[in-house]
């Protein structure tokens, strides 16, 4: 028998310009009016025991206010112990313009997290024997249940249509041990994000939004990193992606190129709804026992025309309504 150390992860997200919650809390109302999303993704479903995440969203921009305000829920199981983790976040973003071109969004999130596990689906190091598998061990943790508070705070810079930023999660760096006097804490997560979107001119009578992204987010939490780095086509209202996560230059593991997938979506994308759907083609040494990952996003835009003098539209991905032709810019 041998001993290490466990360090436990974030869920895995590809579409996180469409869940813009999973990025961080300064992009708490970034639109005009009101969004609601959602969220599913199935990681890896040729596996014993997938990884499975459901997440819904809600914010709302408060213009009299300049503020944006975010509630999410998460609900993620992993594994053949079923680790489900549970979050509710309450997420807070100020809007701050410097001129016309320059804008910044300083971001808070607070959220409670639960984790369970369910021990009669493991096995253990002592139930293994010539004869099979003792349905008995001394191993099991004294709790199956544990929660606590969190906390994440980011910064989102805005210039026309290119922004960037960072946030840092698990800030309280909390206790997620399933041992009463046990001690491990979940380890801060580093995000630093940004991006660049380009407007081909059209019909500004019936606007229908022709654009090209490209995108980026790193991601670092203890020992492990990646950078996920890509772009968009939109030619309303078909939308087309391609992306890769990886850091196959910089970093391997165990000898192995730290490639990890391509992922290719293609959707449909309106004022008000866009509908995006994300296959994840494993490209590192694991290639042939995972079969991937499929992903399904909805965002729905309303409350979208507040009479606020002066207002600015958004220029994130999720946002449709901004129109690069006004005289503003």
């Amino acid at each position: 028998m041998t001993g290490g150390k466990l360090y436990s992860q974030d869920q895995q997200v590809s579409q996180f310009f469409f869940s813009s919650y999973y990025m961080a809390p300064s992009f708490a109302g970034f639109t005009d009016g009101s969004r609601a999303s959602l969220l599913y993704r199935n990681q890896w479903p040729s596996v014993q025991k997938e990884f499975v995440t459901y997440a819904f969203s809600a914010d709302h921009y408060f213009a009299r206010f300049k503020s944006g305000l975010g509630i999410f829920f998460l609900h993620d199981k992993a594994g053949v112990g079923n680790l489900t983790t549970k979050d509710i976040a309450l997420q807070y973003a100020y809007h701050l313009t410097i001129n016309r071109v320059w804008s910044f969004r300083p971001g808070l999130q607070v959220y409670y997290q639960s984790r369970s596990l369910d021990f009669s689906k493991l096995v253990f190091g002592d139930q293994l024997s010539l004869t099979g598998i003792n349905p008995y061990t001394t191993e099991v943790p004294t709790m199956e249940k544990i929660g606590y508070v969190d906390f994440a705070s980011s910064l989102l810079v805005e210039y026309k249509t290119a922004w960037g930023g960072f946030a840092i999660d698990h800030l309280a760096t909390p206790n997620q041990s399933f041992y009463e006097t046990g001690k491990s804490d979940l380890p801060m997560t580093y995000k630093i994000f940004g991006g660049y979107k380009r407007y081909e001119k059209g019909d500004n009578a019936k606007y229908k939004e022709n654009s090209y992204s490209a995108m980026f987010l790193y991601k670092a939490q203890a020992k492990f990193d990646q950078l996920d780095i890509g772009g968009l086509w939109i030619h309303q209202p078909i939308l087309i992606g391609l992306w890769y996560r990886g850091l196959p230059i910089f970093k391997s593991y165990k000898g192995y190129p730290n490639n990890d997938a391509i992922i290719f979506m293609f959707g449909y994308y309106s004022e008000k709804i866009t509908l995006v759907y994300s296959y994840d083609l494993t490209i590192s040494h694991l290639k042939t026992s995972t079969g991937g990952a499929n992903e399904i996003t909805l965002n729905y835009l309303f409350n979208q025309d507040q009479k606020v003098k002066k207002k600015r539209k958004k220029i994130i991905i999720a946002c449709p309504k901004y129109d690069p032709y006004r005289s503003e810019y």
